[in-house]
């Protein structure tokens, strides 16, 4: 009877422990999954606010009648904007599939 509980507490011990180092692997995964996505966020939120600051600049300009919608610098502000905001988009989709990567406690 000793050796039996002895056994059940080695393999109850080992089932614990490889349990409590695999909630550390996936909270030290997830975390890293956060950096990469605060990362994206970030950038993501630098190009949208490069694009804004170009629509607002051009918007400005022709309410103002600084400058007609044919100039070339005109042209040339709308078209910043809009790669910039296509930059901006274009961040979701990665974020997106590291959000979707993130594992949950239950899965393991």
């Amino acid at each position: 009877m000793g050796l039996i509980k002895k056994i059940s507490t080695v393999t109850l011990s080992f089932i614990l422990g490889a349990g409590i180092m695999r909630g550390v692997d996936v909270i030290n995964y997830n975390s890293n999954l956060d950096k990469k996505i605060n990362h994206l966020e970030e950038m993501q939120r630098y190009y949208g606010t490069k694009a804004v600051s170009y629509n607002l600049n051009f918007r400005d300009l022709f309410h103002n009648d600084i400058l007609p919608l044919d100039d070339p610098s005109m042209r040339e502000i709308g078209k910043k904007a809009e790669d910039f905001q296509k930059k901006a988009d274009s961040y979701q989709p990665k974020i997106d599939s590291l959000e979707n990567e993130k594992i949950s406690y239950l899965d393991f």
